[in-house]
């Protein structure tokens, strides 16, 4: 509000993030990536609710594995983790639009 007084308006998009698509989803890139570069298939995440890591851990729900994927693919197998190829990757992110 004191802002306001100086003339200053806020313009983020304050939208409630639980009713997006990907909303409690973490996610964490492996390997190389053919169809998007890293940032961008972030921001795609991002965009649709998600969260992205960067290592694999027990809160991590998804592991995209790229090309060459190494140690992070190794520690998704052995958690359990939900493991995607780049393909299924972009699969679940279009058809969440």
């Amino acid at each position: 509000v004191e802002l306001e007084g100086l003339g200053l308006q806020a313009t983020a998009d304050l939208h409630d993030v639980s009713e997006l698509p990907l909303a409690g989803k973490v996610f964490v890139f492996t390997g190389g990536l053919n169809h998007f570069s890293r940032s961008e298939a972030k921001e795609r995440v991002i965009k649709l609710g998600g969260a992205v890591a960067s290592s694999v851990n027990k809160k991590v729900t998804h592991v995209v594995a790229g090309e060459k994927a190494g140690s992070k693919l190794q520690k998704a197998v052995d958690l359990g983790l939900n493991v995607l190829s780049e393909d299924e990757f972009i699969d679940l992110v279009s058809n969440t639009v």
